[in-house]
């Protein structure tokens, strides 16, 4: 019985490994926030963008809790637009 189950699951896994991604979809055009540097966060970050010039940053935040609590501040913080992006 468990090796019916498991050929099940392993045939599944094949079928679903073979279909094809659909790139066919429409897309929206967006464009980046450009008057950034006028906003209270633009402001904070004015000396540490001066330092590091044409670079980001980005900051692996390892426990739900205080992602949570960054995402809470950083929504509650923006005045124009969210960019997120998530990496699960």
């Amino acid at each position: 019985m468990r090796s019916w189950a498991c050929l099940r699951c392993l045939a599944t896994l094949l079928l679903a490994a073979c279909s094809t991604l659909n790139t066919d979809y429409p897309r929206v055009e967006t464009t980046a926030f450009t008057a950034y540097r006028s906003t209270y966060l633009g402001r904070l970050f004015r000396t540490a963008e001066k330092s590091h010039p044409g670079k980001s940053d980005v900051s692996l935040v390892t426990t739900g809790r205080n992602a949570f609590a960054i995402r809470v501040a950083m929504t509650e913080l923006a005045e124009h637009s969210l960019d997120l992006q998530y990496y699960i």
